[in-house]
């Protein structure tokens, strides 16, 4: 069949994709739309730090977004950002990218806060799950949470083409810049306990260096601490 020339060729397509396949990561999947927006309005603004040209940025948040009238592009254009698709890369990767090559460990993993025969009285202030959760339970929560975090603002606005701010109290600055950092959910559900006392909060520390995260049952105070001015959002999962 012929190809239709309102269509973006799959060359192109490719050419403007992000480097990242957000929706192919175990635990982000489908359910993250609103976080999948905002990963991809990262890509195009890692494009706008390398780019010649306003047309690299139309092309891309075109096919990216399907929110405009496509048009073909001249062979300037396709070879400036075939060009300079590398360097954006490289600045996406090393920014936000490190989010979709995190591991996430199992409780049995990391080891510190499980124990096969249950949770022990212990003497120092440590935390023991329940149960060992798989690392999907952890990695959907960890996506639920940043799809939910992040819905909460409205799309960025814009000055110019391409020139837009994240207000999420410095939330998405510190995703973006790939600092270690932690943060805390409501699960609505007893997932451990300390000394006997039960736990339903979970802590998430995030290794964007080493690309590695755990969790950790904490008591509601300890999760508003974490947290600060944000939110501790409640998020469900449908796996425990």
């Amino acid at each position: 069949m012929p190809h239709d020339i309102n269509e973006p060729t799959p060359e192109i397509r490719a050419l403007c994709a992000c480097p990242v396949d957000w929706e192919a990561i175990e635990g982000f999947e489908d359910e993250c739309p609103d976080a999948l927006e905002l990963l991809h309005y990262e890509w195009v603004r890692s494009i706008a730090r390398v780019s010649v040209s306003s047309e690299e940025l139309k092309l891309v948040e075109t096919v990216l977004f399907e929110n405009d009238v496509y048009d073909i592009p001249d062979e300037g254009t396709r070879l400036n950002l075939e060009e300079r698709r590398p360097a954006a890369e490289d600045f996406y990767l090393k920014g936000v990218g490190r989010l979709g090559r995190l591991h996430f460990l199992s409780p049995g993993e990391h080891g510190k806060h499980f124990s096969s025969a249950g949770p022990k009285m212990a003497s120092r202030n440590i935390s023991y799950f329940n149960k060992n959760w798989k690392s999907s339970t952890l990695s959907n929560l960890f996506w639920s949470w940043f799809s939910d975090i992040m819905s909460v603002n409205e799309i960025p606005s814009r000055e110019g083409p391409i020139d837009f701010s994240f207000d999420v109290s410095g939330l998405w600055d510190t995703f973006c810049c790939g600092r270690n950092f932690r943060i805390a959910l409501d699960t609505c559900f007893e997932i451990g306990q300390q000394n006997g006392v039960p736990f339903r909060h979970l802590a998430i520390d995030l290794d964007l260096g080493a690309c590695v995260a755990h969790g950790y049952p904490i008591s509601g105070a300890e999760a508003e601490e974490i947290m600060g001015v944000m939110p501790v959002r409640p998020i469900k999962s449908r796996e425990y």
